[in-house]
């Protein structure tokens, strides 16, 4: 009995310990640069992480999502680094889950206004995909660009809002 609990405890041991390591630099398609002027003259500063037991990603998540948010063109800038004129800090956070035995991806986001530290916007957004999302990084990708294509249209709702309001979160550092 002993050496049966011993065998099963190191094989659960194993397997949870094994991430499917994922590159996807060729599977994932970017949406294109637009050389327009940007629609909020507001900059960013973005963190954030992504957080699997199943997947181990090769490039940076970060650095995806820095990518899809400068080709929507919301923002005048977009960095990963802390400028000294960032009016926003946008924290994006991945995680797993899944839904009805699906897997999925967890995408929070959360940006607060700079200095002040203010909570402007809270938000999350998941996509189920299929058994094969965390298999293949066509799978994986696509499923990653739903999520990330989902928080940027609601970024893009929210900020259109705030422009309404006369609220937009800009400390006109140029004038």
């Amino acid at each position: 009995m002993r050496k049966v609990f011993t065998a099963v405890s190191a094989l659960i041991i194993l397997a949870a310990g094994c991430a499917t390591e994922m590159s996807l630099k060729d599977a994932y398609v970017f949406n294109p640069a637009s050389h327009n002027e940007s629609k909020y003259p507001v900059n960013a500063v973005v963190t954030g992480k992504y957080v699997s037991g199943s997947v181990k990603l090769k490039e940076d998540i970060v650095d995806i999502y820095i990518k899809d948010l400068e080709g929507a063109n919301l923002f005048a800038n977009v960095d990963k680094k802390s400028p000294t004129r960032a009016d926003i800090s946008i924290v994006v956070d991945f995680t797993d889950y899944k839904k009805n035995g699906k897997p999925g991806i967890e995408m929070s986001v959360i940006i607060k206004q700079i200095p002040e530290n203010k909570l402007i916007y809270r938000n999350s957004f998941r996509q189920t995909g299929s058994d094969d999302s965390y298999s293949r990084a066509d799978d994986f990708a696509l499923l990653l660009k739903k999520v990330i294509g989902e928080s940027i249209a609601d970024l893009d709702r929210k900020f259109e809002q705030f422009r309404e309001e006369g609220n937009l979160p800009n400390h006109n550092w140029d004038k």
